[in-house]
């Protein structure tokens, strides 16, 4: 079954750095300890370390990433992955922190077997998400702009998303490569969170009808058309013999009285990627706290889901 936060293992093979004139290798595992961090040659603008993995940037530069996850669990929401400074070994999530030295805009990248489903996030020296990429394909990037300076600080956090608990993986290991890539200049402005009210809805865990086992349930969808037209996120329901994973959201519609959201859109009813897509309408409802029984999610597909009986949902206002 997938369980949210469980046990996990998240072991990063290797870290390559590349900026002009300069070449970094690096390695790190989850025992506490690097496991080989060598460098054939340093020079121009980064500097770069394992354990955890980390580069500092005075200048234009990129770095290469890589890494693998064995037996996740299911993260669907961006704030349970802890900051690297308490989680330094990525046993929650994966991290990677970026140390500017001067303005500069950060573009971030990950490849990935789409079967084992990966989101990739931004977050500010102050630990608040900047942003996110949320999709169901192969890769996530995200763009983000940042202030350079002394204790200036930024993680790229990679969130496992949607796999059977305690594993294996449905590709095992489930491998990412990566890429980081630095561009000096600007002012940094829009690195942190604007006041911008938008929408998302989060949530993972087992949804219960009285004639059926137990449906297991994600659900992540950020809503920023208030301020940039931009909808994603993703939607997975599974029972014994069915196995739905959306392709695609065209459209959510938020009831901030019953903390309800409306999910329709594209997916495949297999695991298969050249399934036909066929739509689907979801509601995620937050109606208490974690354990209270009285949040829901149901879908137009497999059983059609109910109450969540384990795990938990996530409405609110998100600000930009």
């Amino acid at each position: 079954m997938w369980h949210v936060l469980g046990a996990r293992e998240l072991r990063a093979a290797a870290l390559v750095v590349t900026t002009t004139a300069l070449a970094v290798t690096a390695a790190f595992s989850t025992t506490g300890s690097a496991v080989a961090a060598t460098a054939s040659s340093q020079s121009g603008s980064a500097s770069c370390v394992s354990m955890p993995g980390d580069c500092t940037f005075t200048g234009s530069g990129s770095a290469g990433i890589s890494g693998q996850f064995d037996n996740p669990s299911v993260v669907v929401d961006q704030t349970l992955c802890p900051p690297q400074a308490t989680d330094a070994a990525d046993t929650i999530c994966g991290h990677f922190g970026i140390e500017p030295s001067v303005n500069g805009t950060v573009t971030a990248s990950i490849a990935f077997d789409p079967t084992n489903d990966l989101d990739l996030c931004a977050y500010n020296a102050t630990d608040m998400p900047i942003t996110c990429s949320t999709g169901s394909g192969a890769t996530e990037s995200v763009t983000f702009p940042v202030t350079g300076g002394l204790g200036a600080h930024y993680e790229l956090r990679i969130l496992p998303i949607s796999y059977p608990f305690p594993g294996p993986t449905p590709i095992s290991p489930a491998t990412y490569t990566g890429n980081v890539s630095f561009t000096a200049g600007g002012d940094g402005s829009g690195g942190g969170l604007t006041t911008t009210p938008c929408h998302k809805v989060d949530g993972g865990g087992a949804a219960a009808i009285p004639v059926t086992a137990d449906g297991h349930f994600s659900v992540h969808v950020d809503d920023d058309r208030c301020i940039n037209q931009k909808l994603k996120g993703k939607v997975r329901y599974s029972t014994a013999d069915c196995d739905f994973r959306s392709t695609q959201i065209t459209d959510v519609s938020w009831d901030d009285t019953t903390q309800t959201a409306t999910i329709t859109g594209l997916g495949n009813l297999t695991y298969k990627q050249n399934d036909p897509p066929v739509p689907f309408t979801a509601t995620a409802h937050d109606g208490g706290p974690k354990g209270s029984g009285m949040d829901t999610f149901t879908i137009d597909k497999c059983d059609g889901g109910g109450t969540v009986v384990r795990g938990d949902i996530k409405y609110k206002q998100d600000t930009h």
